[in-house]
């Protein structure tokens, strides 16, 4: 279902699609109005859930839970990581507006976040450098300290793109889409770690 443009489903497709759980009925409606109040469409834009969620609890007289809100609307659009892909042009609020409410969301605005970071700086002792550094392998190392420090608070990879911000310069290559920090060196360890991982999902891949 999601894997088909919204704007060509029917009515009667939309409202099937929301079916399966109880009190349905002021789902269906609060969700589709809100979807046609801003003329969202699916597209190649990433937009964060959180953004969505936040014009929709400003919007909606109903209010649903963010959980509830997301299983909803996830059957209805595309997702990579926590972002919705939207066509941004065609929808009734600027591309500016949407900016400016992802960075009032921002976790780089919160202490506990922002020490949550820097313990993992502190960690693989990363400092400012001239190491130009793949953010996907930043967010990786990341991932693997929380993991092994059992830490419950987790950034999303745009999150924490936003804190490399604070302490990295960088650097973009727009054709690739890729993301580059410029650290000082990588220890041995930590690289040794990045192998083991990408070795052990190597193998999972293949039992599946």
């Amino acid at each position: 279902m999601k894997n088909k443009i919204i704007t060509e489903l029917s009515n009667e497709e939309l409202l099937n699609s929301l079916e399966g759980e109880e009190s349905v009925e002021h789902y269906k409606d609060d969700i589709l109005n809100f979807i046609s109040f801003y003329n969202i469409k699916t597209g190649d834009e990433r937009v964060p859930g959180s953004t969505v969620y936040f014009l929709y609890k400003n919007w909606s007289k109903v209010q649903l839970k963010e959980r509830e809100f997301y299983n909803k609307f996830n059957k209805l659009f595309n997702k990579k990581r926590s972002d919705y892909l939207l066509n941004i042009e065609h929808m009734n609020i600027s591309k500016l507006a949407l900016e400016k409410i992802n960075k009032t969301k921002s976790k780089t605005k919160n202490k506990k976040y922002k020490e949550h970071f820097e313990f993992f700086l502190s960690h693989y002792n990363l400092k400012g450098g001239d190491t130009w550094v793949g953010g996907e392998l930043l967010f990786k190392m990341y991932l693997i300290w929380r993991k092994e420090a059992y830490k419950p608070r987790v950034l999303a990879k745009s999150q924490f793109y936003s804190f490399c911000r604070l302490y990295f310069s960088e650097r973009r290559n727009y054709s690739k889409k890729n993301t580059w920090f410029a650290v000082n060196k990588i220890s041995q360890e930590a690289y040794q770690k990045l192998k083991e991982v990408h070795a052990q999902e190597k193998e999972d891949n293949k039992t599946k």
